[in-house]
């Protein structure tokens, strides 16, 4: 078998390597570069490099050699696929590798080497750059495991490391926190969307500032959050992690220019009290815990246990039967009705939300917490308001005029949408908006004083009214009570229950009555019972209260006759 000679015309080579748009190098059977093509030599200059290095006369396998870092494993696998296609073991070597090149950013290049059938043997190598490529390959391949607002990995990378740390020898010093924050729909509703994904970069920047180098942090969805604690010294070490946790997210956010105040509820999960469980169950498990710490008044932590299983499982029941509820012709509404303290006389009536139901009675403030979790109180305060504006505009007094209504907000409704709701449902029931007092607690208008005074001051020039209910137990500041565009003021009614002795430090009303008066506001007392309270009511400066002393919640039809009696 005859062998033709390596380069027989050099002319007529030169020009076909030179053709050729990917790095080229031929190398006899000793791999030492008889020939190199154009873009070889310009490679080498544009990246900074000398082109003498891998020019005609180098050997390949002493440039491979000596490359060290990163790129080692690379550069030793071409040598020994080089070596297997000049000894004729393989007619083809293809691979994808790593060039990492002085200060730049990876590169990457598809070698392919095959052999020359000349004389003394030989190969061909080529490199085709597939930078561009493989950096859109890798971007791929990075968000489909990390979250694209955040940067942060996602639930998918969350559990492929969970499981990882289960399956260790130190599973039983791994803890997971499940963190969701409260009330994050108001930020979205009050600001837009764009404001809600300031916010939770925020957040992500000051989780991963609580945690250790060693801890995941990780976006699930919206506003849900979890930190993967692994090798933890002690487990109460993560009880600690989510005091932080609460700490930094109470801080406010700051977004374009406003500072909102948001707090957050945490669910922990150990994998000492679920050492068998999949990871996807243990997260399942901080997640219930999390529902628990909501439950128990939010802004704070629980950890799981079989109480927290069974109520969970029993909420998951109610939730269900909630949402049936919340479509279904069982929910009705009641009035209870706002009297004179000194006569007596109705002066107006408050729509209070009652079930219909068959079986045991229903917890109405348990009910609409959880409505408030699962998302459905925005559509049960709709039905709520459009119901007792229509019955409400059949409650006419003797002269003829329309009784007061009072009508209570959840937090999910103060948005960009209620004053075009209000204005909807008052002109389809026929009610006038004067006599319409919208409640809501400090809560609710606290939490974003700057969107809330927007809406509640549109609402005004509607001429609705506006109260602050069980005021006292939340956590308004002076400066905005007295910015708040408010009409009255109801005294909660633990401290009218107070009032039952005459023992009773009755000094929490009367400053709360003097503040009013200061602000120009009307006030109403709950929750009276007895005529003691009543009276010292009365003494205190209180004119108007509501109460099972006077009137429990009726329906309208009873209400209609209460009114002409």
């Amino acid at each position: 078998m005859s062998h033709k000679p390596l380069v027989s015309r050099p002319g007529f080579m030169t020009a076909v390597l030179d053709a050729l748009p990917a790095q080229t190098a031929v190398v006899d059977g000793r791999g030492t570069i008889v020939a190199v093509n154009v873009a070889w030599s310009r490679f080498m200059s544009e990246r900074g490099g000398q082109a003498s290095s891998c020019a005609q006369g180098v050997n390949v396998f002493e440039v491979l050699s000596r490359v060290r870092g990163h790129d080692r494993a690379s550069a030793q696998e071409a040598a020994e696929g080089l070596r297997a296609v000049l000894r004729g073991e393989t007619s083809e070597f293809d691979r994808d590798i790593t060039c990492s090149w002085r200060q730049h950013d990876p590169l990457f290049f598809s070698l392919q080497m095959v052999p020359l059938d000349t004389e003394g043997g030989g190969a061909v190598l080529c490199y085709t750059d597939i930078t561009a490529r493989k950096r859109l390959e890798l971007e791929a391949e990075r968000r489909a495991v990390h979250d694209d607002l955040t940067g942060l990995p996602n639930r998918v990378l969350l559990l492929d490391r969970m499981q990882q740390a289960m399956s260790s020898r130190d599973a039983s010093r791994a803890a997971v926190l499940f963190i969701d924050l409260d009330q994050f729909k108001l930020v979205n509703d009050g600001y837009g969307h764009a404001a809600g994904d300031q916010v939770l970069q925020q957040l992500a920047r000051r989780l991963l500032a609580v945690v250790r180098p060693s801890d995941t942090v990780a976006r699930l969805a919206g506003d849900e959050f979890v930190i993967l604690c692994e090798r933890l010294p002690f487990l109460s070490e993560a009880y600690r992690l989510a005091q932080r946790v609460l700490a930094t997210v109470t801080e406010p956010f700051s977004v374009d220019g406003a500072r909102l105040s948001l707090g957050a509820s945490i669910g922990i999960a150990t994998a000492e009290d679920h050492p068998t469980v999949p990871a996807a169950d243990l997260l399942r498990a901080a997640d219930q815990a999390m529902f628990e710490a909501k439950a128990r008044g939010r802004n704070q932590f629980a950890v799981h246990d079989s109480g927290v299983q069974s109520r969970s499982q029993a909420r998951v029941e109610q939730s269900l039967e909630l949402r049936r509820l919340a479509t279904s012709d069982r929910l009705a509404v009641h009035y209870q009705p706002f009297v004179d303290l000194h006569d007596g006389h109705i002066t107006g009536v408050e729509a209070l939300l009652r079930w219909q139901t068959d079986g045991d009675p229903v917890d109405i403030a348990a009910s609409v917490a959880l409505a408030e979790e699962i998302g459905v109180i925005a559509e049960i305060g709709r039905r709520v308001l459009r119901e007792a504006c229509e019955q409400g505009a059949t409650f006419l007094r003797p002269d003829g005029s329309v009784l007061p209504l009072s009508v209570n907000l959840a937090p999910q409704q103060l948005d960009r949408f209620l004053v075009a709701t209000v204005r909807e449902v008052a002109e389809s029931a026929g009610f006038p908006l004067s006599c319409l007092t919208l409640e809501l607690t400090e809560r609710s208008v606290m939490s974003d004083p700057d969107a809330s005074i927007a809406v509640l001051s549109a609402l005004r020039d509607l001429g609705v009214r506006i109260a602050i209910d069980d005021f006292g137990v939340g956590y308004s500041s002076l400066a905005s009570l007295r910015d708040l565009p408010l009409d009255t003021l109801k005294i909660d009614r633990d401290f009218v229950r107070a009032l039952a002795t005459r023992t009773a430090d009755d000094r929490i009303i009367r400053a709360i009555i003097q503040l009013a008066d200061a602000l120009g506001l009307h006030v109403v007392a709950e929750g009276i019972e007895l005529d003691q309270q009543r009276t010292r009511l009365i003494d205190l400066g209180c004119d108007r209260g509501q109460g099972f002393l006077f009137s429990s919640a009726r329906p309208a039809d009873e209400i209609r006759r209460l009114i002409h009696s």
